[in-house]
C-alpha cells in the first residue's frame, strides 16, 4: 500500500534529522568541553539549532489521519535519497570555524522538508528538494576549506 510506503519513509527521514541534531549536539558538547566555545555559544546553538531541528524532525512524521498524504507519491523516494546524502555530509562539520555555517542549512533542509509533508503539492516539493540541495552542496563547499 502506497500509505504504508510513505509513513516508513517520513519515520525514515524524521529519524535522519533527528540524528543530525544529535551528532550536532555531541560537537558541541565536545567544543564547550574543550572551551573552544564559551557556554553561552553553546546555549545559542542549543536554543537556535538543536531544539527545532528536534521539532522540525517530530513535525515530518505522518500518519494515516493526514488526508494529504496520497499526494505525496513519487516526491517523498527523492525527498529520502537528499535527506540521507544530507545527513552524510552533516558529519563532516566537526570544525567549529564551518559547523555555524553548516548548522543554519540543516536547519533551513528541516524547515522545507517539514513544510514539504505538511502541505505536500509540486510547489513545496520543488522548494524542500532545491533547499536540500542546495544545503548539500554549500556543506561540502564549508568542508573543503
Amino acid at each position: 500500500m502506497v500509505e504504508d510506503y510513505i509513513i516508513k519513509q517520513t519515520i525514515k527521514i524524521s529519524e535522519s534529522y533527528y540524528e543530525i541534531a544529535v551528532n550536532s549536539f555531541e560537537i558541541m558538547k565536545f567544543f564547550l568541553k574543550e572551551e573552544l566555545i564559551t557556554y553561552r555559544a553553546f546555549e545559542e546553538v542549543i536554543n537556535n539549532y538543536y531544539l527545532p531541528l528536534l521539532d522540525y524532525s517530530s513535525k515530518i512524521l505522518m500518519d494515516y489521519s493526514q488526508s494529504t498524504i496520497s499526494d505525496m507519491g513519487g516526491y517523498i523516494e527523492e525527498i529520502y535519497k537528499l535527506t540521507k546524502e544530507l545527513q552524510v555530509e552533516s558529519y563532516k562539520l566537526k570544525n567549529k570555524e564551518v559547523i555555524f555555517g553548516g548548522l543554519t542549512l540543516l536547519l533551513a533542509s528541516a524547515t522545507s522538508t517539514a513544510i514539504f509533508i505538511c502541505a505536500p503539492s509540486k510547489l513545496t516539493f520543488t522548494a524542500g528538494f532545491s533547499t536540500i540541495e542546495n544545503s548539500i552542496e554549500k556543506i561540502r563547499m564549508l568542508t573543503l576549506k
